[in-house]
């Protein structure tokens, strides 16, 4: 799942910034100690300074306070400087093998750690398939942290 060496630097990938990437970043930052650096980005660029409505709420109603966020799109300094990519579903890690093919080696399929291929774009859901998705992203996310504080713990 990880490459042989320890991650600290994590970017969280999806379309565009706006609903899933950024509660993912939210909710593994508060998961790890304070060394782990987290980002987020999208493939497209989307020109919001802010997350998705829903997505803020969501993370308001499990507890976070902090929701700033602005939206940016993934770039080849990005790429390099993180070790891992979380991509939110399988037409994401396509898109970026395409666009980054000397870097697929750091791109991982979230949702695979919850048995699935994707966390669905939420962006025009209804309340309730909107919220499920992004259940199914906290769980993913909290699913990733034990595992790599278990993998980074057994590196020297």
């Amino acid at each position: 799942m990880f490459p042989g060496k320890k991650i600290y630097k994590i970017c969280t990938l999806c379309t565009a910034n706006f609903c899933r990437s950024p509660v993912a970043e939210k909710i593994i930052q508060a998961a790890l100690p304070s060394e782990y650096h987290i980002i987020s980005a999208g493939l497209i660029d989307y020109y919001k300074f802010m997350m998705h409505q829903k997505s803020e709420e969501f993370l308001i109603s499990i507890g976070f306070e902090n929701t700033e966020h602005k939206t940016i799109k993934i770039d080849k300094n990005i790429v390099s400087e993180v070790d891992i990519i979380l991509a939110m579903d399988i037409e994401i890690v396509k898109i970026f093998q395409k666009k980054f093919p000397s870097s697929s080696n750091k791109i991982f399929l979230l949702p695979s750690l919850i048995h699935s291929v994707s966390i669905s774009d939420p962006i025009n859901f209804n309340d309730s398939d909107y919220k499920h998705s992004m259940d199914s992203l906290k769980r993913a996310c909290n699913i990733f942290c034990e595992k790599l504080i278990l993998h980074n713990s057994m590196l020297k």
